[in-house]
């Protein structure tokens, strides 16, 4: 699945299933309406940064994989929920950079996004993950 540039509304539920692929090429940006939960099963590549609002959910399942591109972040106003297991890790990559500061950075940030976790995650490539004015959250 390949969103286009431009602004897209998502108004349910939407997951990304395991083995499937959700690509958002530059310029393209999603915006999700109240109580929409966000599920990456799959292969979410993003050209562009990804930001989940204040009241909503995205969760990364186990063997969940997170590519962005150069300067491309993801950024939780709301909770971020991206548990692997020991046996199935979950990975904030790169789409093709092999260096530091090959994509930007995972934000958790804002009350909201408090009770964030990443769990049994791999991070390679990006700049950094933040936690700004957010409480009880685990990585």
């Amino acid at each position: 699945m390949v969103v286009s540039s431009g602004s897209h509304s998502i108004t349910s539920n939407l997951t990304v299933p395991s083995g499937v692929t959700l690509q958002l090429i530059s310029g393209a940006s999603l915006s999700f309406s109240s109580g929409v939960t966000f599920t990456v099963n799959g292969t979410l590549v993003a050209y562009s940064s990804l930001t989940i609002p204040m009241g909503r959910t995205m969760n990364v399942g186990s063997g969940g994989l997170l590519k962005f591109g150069p300067g491309a972040s993801l950024v939780a106003n709301g909770r971020l929920n991206a548990t692997g297991t020991s046996s199935q890790h979950i990975t904030f990559t790169s789409t093709g950079g092999t260096s530091q500061n090959s994509w930007g950075s995972v934000q958790i940030s804002g009350g909201p996004a408090s009770g964030s976790s990443i769990t049994y995650a791999n991070v390679s490539y990006g700049t950094k993950i933040e936690v700004l004015n957010a409480t009880g959250v685990t990585i």
